[in-house]
Formats: structure tokens, C-alpha cells, sequence
């Protein structure tokens, strides 16, 4: 995120190598790897952009053949023309055999403040999901077996959420040390989720901004039901209902029909 390119490593990460030759755009922001990854040895960057000269800022692709050695920025997208809104093309498109990564049915809001699903594939919907004063959503990421499970995660830099059906409920979990919203240090700065481990679990990964990896069970964490109506904290809440008692109205006297 922060312009250190794309690093690799070969050895469970005891050590790393940079891998960012011809990589013109190095605020990575998430790594594709082709479904078939160890014979076509094809991946894809999406990062983010700032392109000063022409004022415009947004996200681009760029696609490795030969497994992060060289790049090539093959398309940008994500800002606003006078023409309309320039989106990216899907990432599949640029991965010969499909992404590894299954398509989610959640995914973040344009500005990182709230997330959508969806239930149809078209159309989004905004869930309960909501983080606190400034705070911004980091990722979502699926849990092992996803879509199967509709198990998925919601990272901010405070707080973690869980969905077990695609987005359609969360949990929330908080812990104090996350809590403090001038502490910029002790914050979530990005999370990963680990394969399905010998015991048939997986952990979640988070890296801090002390540095450090905290290591967590999601079976062993306190989670708090996001209730499904939840009221936006700057949206006023609907007004009681008054009960107001009303006069039994009188029928008319029926008039006679002319016959006009």
C-alpha cells in the first residue's frame, strides 16, 4: 500500500526478494493467481494510481506470464470521465484458466466505509456491517471452502466481521488493544486467512502497525451479532408510532334513486 511493490518468497517467508521489474504502478493492492498458477505461472496486481499531470486517480492491472519476474500495465479503471464512471474489467479476464480466488458475493463499498452483497450476481445491497467514526474497511476476505461454506471476513483497522451467509448477517469482534482511535500504531493494517489447517480449522492473520502478526482462532473469538436493522449512527431513528383515536363515523341516510 504504501509503494513497496510486489515482493516474493520461496522459503515460507524466512526471506524476501522484490519483484517489481516494469511494474509502473506499485501501490499493490491485491494479488490473482491463475487457478493453474504452477504451469502457466500467470498473476495480477491491482493497484491503486495517482496521476498528477492529469488529475486523475484510480486503480489498475498489471498481469505477470512468468510468475512476478516482469509486469506489463495492461488496463486502468476505476475513476470518472464526463462520460460516465471507467470500470475495470473483471480479473478473470486477464487469467487464462480462471482466478484461484472463487467470485465473492460481498465485496467493499466504492469509499471503503460499508460493504455490499448481493444475492443475485447484479444487483447490491448495503450490509450491517459499519465501522466506527473514521475508521475504514481494509479488505474482505473468504474463508477455506468458500462459496461452499458462505463463510467470509470484513477487515477494518479496529474491528473484524463474520458472515456465514454471504453477507446477508454479520458478527462483529473488537478487542482493546485496536480500541484507541488517536493510537494509529496499534491498528489492523492488513489480514490474511490461512488454508485449512491438519485439525480441519484455519487461523486469521493480521498484521499491525507496531509490526507484529497476531495469530487468531475464529472458532475461539468473542462475536457479537450485528443486529439485521441496524440504524446508520448518523441516520435519525423513525419516529414512534402514535396511537390517535378517531370518531366512529355515522353513515348517511340512503336518497332515494331518481331514476335519471
Amino acid at each position: 500500500y504504501w509503494g513497496q511493490g510486489v515482493w516474493r518468497s520461496t522459503d515460507g517467508g524466512d526471506s524476501w526478494q522484490p519483484l517489481w521489474n516494469d511494474l509502473t504502478h506499485l501501490r499493490g493492492e491485491a494479488l490473482y493467481f491463475d487457478a493453474d498458477f504452477a504451469q502457466s505461472q500467470t498473476l495480477v496486481v491491482q493497484s491503486e494510481f495517482y496521476d498528477v499531470a492529469q488529475q486523475v486517480s484510480g486503480k489498475s492491472y498489471h498481469q505477470s506470464i512468468d510468475g512476478g519476474l516482469t509486469w506489463t500495465l495492461v488496463v486502468t479503471g476505476g475513476y470518472s470521465t464526463p462520460d460516465g464512471t471507467v470500470p475495470l474489467p473483471p480479473v478473470s479476464e486477464l487469467l487464462p484458466n480462471g482466478s484461484a480466488t472463487p467470485a465473492l458475493a460481498v465485496r467493499l463499498g466504492d469509499y471503503r466505509e460499508n460493504v455490499l452483497y448481493t444475492v443475485d450476481g447484479s444487483t447490491w445491497q448495503t450490509a450491517t456491517v459499519r465501522p466506527a467514526g473514521t475508521d475504514l474497511l481494509h479488505d474482505v476476505l473468504p474463508a477455506p471452502g468458500y462459496p461452499a461454506s458462505a463463510t467470509a471476513y470484513a477487515i477494518s483497522g479496529s474491528s473484524i466481521w463474520r458472515t456465514t451467509d454471504d453477507g446477508a448477517t454479520w458478527a462483529q469482534w473488537d478487542d482493546d488493544r485496536f480500541a484507541a482511535p488517536d493510537d494509529f500504531d496499534n491498528k489492523i493494517r492488513s489480514a490474511a486467512i490461512t488454508p485449512l489447517l491438519a485439525s480441519g480449522g484455519y487461523r486469521l492473520l493480521l498484521g499491525t502497525g507496531t509490526g507484529e502478526v497476531v495469530i487468531l482462532d475464529p472458532t475461539t473469538m468473542a462475536w457479537q451479532d450485528v443486529p439485521s436493522a441496524a440504524i446508520a449512527a448518523d441516520a435519525p431513528a423513525p419516529a414512534a408510532a402514535v396511537d390517535i383515536s378517531l370518531p366512529t363515523p355515522t353513515p348517511l341516510a340512503p336518497e332515494p334513486l331518481s331514476g335519471d
